[in-house]
């Protein structure tokens, strides 16, 4: 997949970003994802986490990322803005300085990830989540139900930060 940078957006989309986080003095891309943008921005009010993509397919699934976002409060970054502008949705997350997870037997990291999944286990579905799990995965009754799932756990998208596993990329 072909990345940007920050440089690279429309002025007119940086500006509405820049609007929000505050003037941007430096920018890092991220690895993985699959956003055409992902970077930590060095602003002159703190760094902020941005994910952008232009048009499908994957604005859509930021635009859903956006709204389950105030129910994975307790185990994701919270998503401070969301703008859309000149054809492109960006998110704007806190940042979490941390590192992927050790999956790794015996980690220190397992019983945070498990502390996290247990809290997920108690978030209920939010009503925009529409799109059922059987859909991708079939009719297996071990994988059906109202509970709302992250169905790309991979140690790339958990974070450890100190004390808590956070889950992040909720697309």
């Amino acid at each position: 997949m072909t990345r940007i940078v920050w440089a690279e957006l429309p002025s007119t989309v940086r500006r509405e970003v820049e609007e929000r986080a505050g003037r941007v003095m430096a920018s890092h891309s991220a690895d993985g994802g699959r956003s055409d943008l992902t970077a930590t921005l060095e602003t002159d009010s703190g760094l902020v986490f941005v994910k952008a993509a232009q048009g499908r397919p994957f604005a859509p699934s930021l635009r859903n990322e956006a709204a389950t976002n105030p129910y994975v409060r307790d185990i994701a970054p919270e998503l401070l803005w969301h703008v859309k502008a000149d054809g492109w949705t960006v998110l704007g997350f806190e940042h979490v300085a941390g590192r992927h997870a050790d999956f790794t037997p015996g980690s220190p990291d397992l019983p945070l990830f498990r502390a996290a999944l247990d809290r997920l286990q108690c978030i209920p579905l939010p009503p925009h989540a529409t799109a059922r799990v059987e859909r991708h995965y079939g009719q297996e009754p071990a994988m059906t139900g109202e509970a709302l799932l992250h169905t790309d756990l991979n140690r790339h998208n958990i974070l450890i930060t100190g004390q808590r596993a956070v889950i992040v990329d909720w697309a």
